[in-house]
């Protein structure tokens, strides 16, 4: 037998862990009411602090964390104190979503168990599914042996950047492990392969002037368009799968006048860290061609183009036979669920992958889908189990107190 099953062998035969699992089963209901209470609280990137910061703090502290506390942009993070300070085992899910703070949060029923309001499944239901764990921890007095870290962060979303994440693991070096959850469409699965993104507002630059009085100067438009017709031609790898998209265009006054400026925001994805900045760099060669070119073909003051950087979200992948994911796995297992590994996404999880923490992104927390959009729905199908196999794997990591001790390695810097 090895480490990971006789540790969960352990657990599983505590009388507390059967107690908490019990109680994640009966709580079901209770969470899903939560859940429908907290997906009405806006969560727009940049504005966490109007409304989930405070609601979350207040949650976690009724629920009876040891200690919280709010950073210096808005995450939320309370902690269940153990025997000893490490392994500190971070749980987390993002408190933003991708809605305007004035979105309508209407929940609809739409049949077969399943629900309808931006934000519902992505990432609200994983703050729930948060909190019924730590009702879990508390009902039934489990003591870790080391520390448990429950976290809400902020800014995870578009241009947020996971800024919330960054923030965090910049200062704080004694977090050990760490399980960021993304409630998905299939249940039992397990994130591993966080791609790597970059992002970029291109900002193209001229004199401007009149349509007809200075026709042959050069135009930010045409030199935009001259590159998005080259980045059409680009053949990215296929393996890994590695992506760009050209997302937005805006620019120009009126249909008279040659425009001054013009921008475009540039996303490019890869999952291995070599192949993204490659890419990255085949581009703006391909860019600087194309102001060239415009250039070279009108009189006058030549356009310029800035690359404003607004994304770096790091690659990486927790493989396969690493502790996090071993352990993921039985866990899933042990509670009835089918484990499985999801295609390559970004979430929380990347940052800690990058730095070779051990971490890993999971599905939890129910079932969902059509994320980030008005159609997004969320099913509670699971939810208790999402629950349970976490509760399973916080504590292999963390150790239980006189009956387990810690697989989670101390971090050293």
């Amino acid at each position: 037998m090895s480490d990971i099953e006789s540790v969960l062998a352990k657990l599983l035969a505590d009388e507390k862990i059967q107690e908490a699992l019990k109680f994640l089963e009966d709580d079901e209901a209770a969470t899903f009411e939560e859940l429908k209470e907290m997906v009405k609280v806006p969560g727009e990137t940049f504005h966490e602090q109007e409304g989930r910061t405070p609601m979350y703090k207040a949650k976690l502290e009724k629920y009876g964390v040891d200690s919280i506390e709010v950073d210096e942009i808005g995450s939320v993070l309370g902690y269940v104190d153990g025997a000893e300070p490490r392994p500190k085992i971070m749980l987390d899910a993002h408190l933003d979503t991708v809605f305007a703070m004035a979105e309508p949060l209407e929940i609809k029923e739409l049949g077969d168990d399943r629900y309808n309001c931006p934000g519902m499944s992505d990432d609200t239901a994983c703050l729930a599914m948060d909190l019924t764990v730590l009702r879990a921890i508390r009902h039934a007095g489990l003591i870790p042996q080391g520390r448990i870290m429950i976290t809400g962060t902020v800014r995870h979303e578009g241009e947020g950047d996971l800024g919330g994440m960054k923030t965090l693991f910049a200062r704080d070096k004694t977090i050990d492990a760490c399980f960021c959850s993304e409630t998905l469409t299939k249940p039992g699965a397990i994130i591993n392969t966080a791609i790597g993104v970059h992002r970029y507002e291109l900002i193209f630059r001229g004199p401007g002037g009149h349509s007809w009085l200075d026709f042959g100067r050069p135009n930010p438009i045409q030199a935009l368009c001259r590159a998005g017709a080259m980045l059409s031609e680009l053949q990215p790898p296929t393996d890994p799968k590695t992506s760009f998209n050209l997302g937005t265009v805006t620019g120009g006054t009126t249909v008279n006048a040659i425009p001054a400026e013009c921008r475009a925001k540039l996303d490019i994805r890869s999952v291995l860290a070599p192949v993204l900045n490659d890419l990255d760099a085949r581009i703006h060669k391909l860019v600087d061609e194309a102001v060239a070119a415009e250039n070279a073909r009108w009189q006058g003051e030549p356009i310029t183009v800035e690359w404003r950087q607004i994304g770096d979200r790091p690659a990486g992948v927790a493989p396969a036979e690493s502790l996090v994911v071993k352990l993921l796995w039985k866990a899933t297992e042990a509670v009835g669920l089918e484990p499985n590994y999801w295609p390559p996404l970004g979430t929380n999880a990347n940052v800690p992958i990058s730095m070779g923490i051990p971490s890993t992104g999971f599905g939890g927390a129910g079932i969902g889908g059509n994320l980030h959009s008005r159609a997004e729905w969320y099913s509670p199908k699971h939810s208790a189990k999402h629950a349970q196999r976490i509760l399973l794997t916080i504590f292999a990591m963390a150790g239980l107190k006189g009956v387990t001790e810690p697989l989670a390695p101390i971090r050293k810097d």
